[in-house]
């Protein structure tokens, strides 16, 4: 393969990659923000969090499957089934991940409140660091991505405020 295709293949991937964790990323970003405030403990919310990367993740391998065999007319084969595999697993590690602030609260180690926070937040910020990253690598200027990145940032805190109305 041809050092341009390889390129091409690696970015292919790492764009599929970062589109898997950025889908599990919102959807526990969404379960958290959702869940705090209310009477959930933090074995609950670690349930939780762990449940919707488990179903995303399941979701995202049925979907690349789905979308595979239309799109190829055939069942996926083994090498692709293997990119599938490791394009959800990092969304699932990027999505579990806040994980550790609701485990530290059920040790006592920090409140669940400041878990909470640190945890919203922490997905805000990665948000708008896989903005930030996607537009450098796509050759975009750093001024132009920090930019991309933080009013991807500012979204996310935007929707994270919806929250204070409710």
């Amino acid at each position: 393969m041809s050092r341009r295709r390889q390129s091409e293949t690696s970015d292919e991937h790492r764009g599929e990659r970062a589109a898997h964790a950025i889908y599990g990323s919102v959807i526990v970003l969404a379960v958290i923000v959702a869940e705090q405030g209310t009477s959930a403990s933090a074995a609950q919310v670690i349930a939780s969090v762990a449940g919707a990367a488990v179903v995303t993740a399941l979701a995202e391998v049925y979907a690349n499957y789905i979308g595979g065999t239309i799109r190829f007319r055939r069942r996926l084969s083994a090498a692709e089934r293997n990119v599938v595999e490791r394009n959800v697993a990092v969304g699932f590690a990027t999505a579990i991940s806040p994980i550790v602030f609701f485990v530290l609260a059920a040790l006592d180690v920090i409140d669940l409140d400041t878990a909470f926070d640190v945890a919203i937040w922490a997905g805000v910020g990665i948000l708008g660091a896989h903005a930030a990253a996607a537009n450098r690598l796509a050759g975009f200027p750093i001024t132009q991505s920090v930019l991309f990145g933080l009013a991807f940032a500012a979204l996310g805190a935007a929707l994270v405020g919806l929250k204070a109305l409710t």
